[in-house]
């Protein structure tokens, strides 16, 4: 049970990062519907989106492991919950 509960951690550690970055995103897009905008305005959400995405590929690259970590854990729990339901 302990360690349900250390992996749960996990997941929810992975949902609110990607939570997070979705917020992010969000707000970018709901900013890029204004209408009648100078030139400006689209050369600063130009770079605020390649922000966003160096962000994306930097939080990719330091959760992996633990994305698969959790995915691991997650596919081994279905397995001994299906094994011990058939018995």
């Amino acid at each position: 049970m302990l360690t349900q509960t250390y992996f749960l951690q996990f997941n929810l550690y992975i949902f609110s990062i990607w939570l997070g970055i979705l917020v992010c995103f969000h707000n970018f897009t709901r900013v890029c519907v204004l209408q009648a905008t100078p030139p400006r305005f689209w050369h600063q959400m130009r770079e605020d989106y390649n922000s966003l995405s160096c962000l994306v590929m930097e939080v990719d690259s330091c959760i992996s492991k633990i994305v698969l970590l959790s995915f691991a854990n997650n596919l081994y729990t279905i397995c001994i919950q299906l094994f011990n339901s058939l018995q």
